[in-house]
């Protein structure tokens, strides 16, 4: 299972959502710390029962190699916000990875705007 890394402090356990289902399915019935949702311009909130965390976040490398040769992603958190249910986010044409997790989470991580993590 990959882990949400700042510098060398690890943040949390998250999976990585790549296919329209798992992206579709987010937080709801996992067992992770938080989701990565991989090419997820915007989310919603349909199905969840609490508020969640959700950090819209870019690649600190071009789209082509958005891994490392180690097989990190390393990016860069861009909007920060805590979505309601039965709630849908704005589209960001330059957010290519969302990370969701329950609320409070991000504080409690000390998750700001600017800051680069890396999912390994």
């Amino acid at each position: 299972m990959p882990w949400l890394l700042r510098g060398d402090e690890v943040l949390a356990s998250v999976c990585e959502a790549r296919t329209f289902r798992s992206r579709a399915q987010g937080l709801i019935g996992r067992r992770v710390d938080g989701v990565l949702l991989i090419e997820s311009p915007s989310i919603h909130t349909f199905g969840m029962r609490r508020p969640i965390d959700v950090a819209f976040c870019r690649p600190c490398t071009p789209r082509q190699r958005w891994r490392r040769p180690d097989g990190a992603l390393e990016l860069e958190v861009e909007c920060v916000r805590s979505i309601r249910p039965y709630r849908i986010s704005r589209f960001r044409r330059r957010g290519r990875f969302v990370l969701e997790a329950d609320v409070g989470s991000f504080a409690s991580w000390g998750l700001r705007i600017g800051e680069r993590v890396v999912v390994r």
